[in-house]
């Protein structure tokens, strides 16, 4: 995986869905077609930066594979958080190839970024049902030193670590600014 500390301008995902007729709307792909509405769809393209920002944090995924993207809304999109505790991660970003990447951007609080990553994969059903070949996680924090040594990961990561293994994905965090390529994962 590549990350670098400072990335280039991107795009930024704002505004109505652009749908795109390409191999997502016409394949048989079992997330899309579960959550596709308008409503909760940010973007929908083949760019070739995919960026979400949020508190001085931001995630880009190189599309160096020029596939079609989908850049959902989670919390308060595809699902309705009830209280301040049920919060779910910030964002959803699915390819055609059936890669599913939940992003949170985070300030500083990482064990919540961590629970709102779970509380997402359950709310969706991404831990019993099979709607994508591969599940991902992404935490990007504005501040590092709130991400804990791997040696002393709490049982709410590991757990993490357990079903994005089980779902062929991974986790991986970073400080401010994360990029990486789709062709890498």
């Amino acid at each position: 995986m590549e990350k670098k500390s400072k990335g280039g301008k991107g795009q930024p995902v704002k505004g109505k869905a652009t749908t795109v007729p390409h191999k997502i709307t016409e394949g048989t792909h079992p997330f899309f077609n579960k959550y596709h509405d308008g409503d909760y769809v940010v973007s929908h393209d083949i760019r070739s930066n995919v960026t979400v920002a949020e508190k001085k944090t931001k995630y880009t995924l190189i599309n160096d594979k020029q596939h079609e993207v989908v850049v959902y809304k989670i919390d308060d999109g595809i699902i309705k958080s009830k209280s301040k505790d049920d919060k779910k991660c910030d964002y959803g970003i699915y390819t055609e190839g059936e890669i599913l990447l939940l992003v949170e951007l985070k300030g500083n609080d990482y064990k919540s970024a961590v629970l709102q990553i779970l509380n997402t994969i359950k709310s969706l059903g991404l831990d019993g049902q099979k709607l994508t070949k591969k599940l991902y996680a992404r935490i990007v924090v504005s501040n590092a030193h709130n991400v804990p040594n791997s040696k002393y990961l709490s049982p709410k990561r590991k757990e993490l670590d357990i079903i994005l293994r089980k779902n062929k994905g991974g986790y991986d965090d970073g400080e401010i600014r994360y990029e990486e390529k789709l062709s890498t994962l």
